[in-house]
C-alpha cells in the first residue's frame, strides 16, 4: 500500500487530502475542518482519513460489480467512446467559452452528460451557461455544485 498525503489551504483552512493506492485500487479522502464549529483539529484525522480511503475503495469494487460503466473525463476521448458511448461526467473549468464548446462537443458523441462545476461559476454566469445549453438540456443528467 502507498499512501499520499497533501496539505493545503481551503477557503483559509487547512485542507488534508489522502490518496490511497492498493492492488484493489485507489482511493481518496479530505477533510477541512472547521475547528470555530468543534470539529476536530487535522492532527486527529490521519488513521480516519487513510480508513475512509480505504474504504472507498472497497466501495468503488462494489460499484464496479454493480452498476454499468461510466466513462470518466480524465481519458482521451478515443478511450471514452471505446469504454462507455452513453454517460459522460465532465469537469467544468469555470470558463464560460471554453466549457460550452466542450459540453457541446460531448454532447453530439454521449447520450447523457453529468457536470461537476465545483463551484467555479458564480449563480450568473451558471444561469448564462444554463441558458445557453437549452438545445441539450435533455441529455444531462445533473449537474454537481453549480456555484
Amino acid at each position: 500500500m502507498q499512501i499520499f498525503k497533501h496539505l493545503s489551504d481551503f477557503e483559509g483552512r487547512p485542507l488534508l487530502r489522502y490518496r490511497v493506492v492498493t492492488d484493489d485500487g485507489i482511493g481518496y479522502s479530505e477533510y477541512a475542518p472547521w475547528e470555530q464549529f468543534g470539529q476536530p483539529p487535522l492532527s486527529s484525522a490521519h488513521s480516519r482519513l487513510i480508513a475512509h480511503a480505504l474504504l472507498d475503495i472497497e466501495n468503488q469494487g462494489f460499484l464496479k460489480r454493480s452498476l454499468p460503466r461510466v466513462a470518466n473525463h480524465s481519458f482521451f476521448q478515443e478511450e471514452l467512446i471505446r469504454i462507455s458511448p452513453k454517460v459522460l461526467k465532465l469537469k467544468l473549468r469555470g470558463k464560460l467559452q471554453e466549457d460550452l464548446g466542450m459540453i457541446r462537443d460531448f454532447a453530439s458523441q454521449f447520450s447523457l452528460l453529468r457536470l461537476d462545476a465545483n463551484f467555479r461559476y458564480s449563480r450568473g454566469d451558471f444561469l448564462s451557461l444554463w441558458e445557453q445549453l437549452e438545445s441539450i438540456k435533455g441529455q444531462i443528467e445533473f449537474i454537481e455544485d453549480p456555484y
